[in-house]
């Protein structure tokens, strides 16, 4: 902790009083639940904002499954940045000898980590982000590997849908930088930012990278980029 809970909790007060939006950098169990409090006594104490409050954690890698539960009740947002490299369906899990299970522990590492799904299935949000620039900025293997995510043993399963990662990499950011009037759908009066892929993702699960590639990209809707067509 960079603070002690008390002064934490204090310097989160007085930011929410002033309607300011709050961004907890929150990794592990710890973490998480002392930003959840820390939230959650803020709510009880003040008011909220005129523009409502959108408070969010970032990484929440490893969490208490009992407070994935609390997202949803006290209205904060799980940013989430899984890996980067692309991940197929029938996956395996990844190796328990890796340094992070290692120094996390297997059982944690198994229900506690990544717990996206118990996120979103206790009704809470959930946004995708790359965590750039210390990590690769492509978004198709944050996306897949949510999507396609092995179960590990001794954890749940806690995959989440096509149509749910989608939303949780563009509607979702949108609306926790309060810009969800002029990014992140695509519906007229928006921003014209779009990517078009190589396959038709809902008819036909990407398989290999190849699937996810992106072929043009449009910005401020214009076509600034084409990829080869695949034959």
């Amino acid at each position: 902790m960079f603070f002690p809970r008390e002064e934490f909790e204090r310097i989160v007060q007085m930011l929410d009083g002033r309607g300011w939006q709050i961004m907890v950098h929150a990794l592990g169990d710890g973490a998480v639940r002392m930003g959840l409090d820390a939230f959650e006594r803020a709510a009880a104490a003040l008011p909220a904002p005129s523009r409502g409050r959108r408070h969010r954690l970032e990484h929440v890698s490893y969490m208490d499954p009992a407070d994935a539960q609390r997202f949803s009740k006290l209205g904060v947002i799980a940013a989430f940045q899984g890996g980067a490299a692309f991940v197929p369906p029938n996956a395996l899990p990844a190796s328990t000898a890796s340094p992070t299970v290692v120094n996390v522990g297997v059982e944690r590492w198994a229900k506690h980590g990544g717990l996206v799904n118990d996120v979103v299935g206790s009704g809470g949000r959930l946004t995708l982000g790359s965590d750039w620039p210390v990590a690769p900025f492509n978004p198709t293997g944050r996306i897949t590997g949510v999507v396609n995510r092995p179960i590990r043993p001794g954890g749940r399963d806690q995959r989440i849908s096509l149509p749910v990662a989608l939303e949780a990499y563009t509607r979702g950011p949108a609306w926790a930088s309060f810009q969800e009037s002029r990014v992140g759908t695509l519906r007229a009066g928006m921003l014209a930012d779009v990517v078009v892929l190589a396959s038709d993702v809902f008819s036909q699960p990407p398989a290999k990278p190849e699937d996810v590639a992106v072929v043009t990209t449009i910005f401020d809707g214009k076509v600034v980029y084409r990829g080869l067509p695949r034959e």
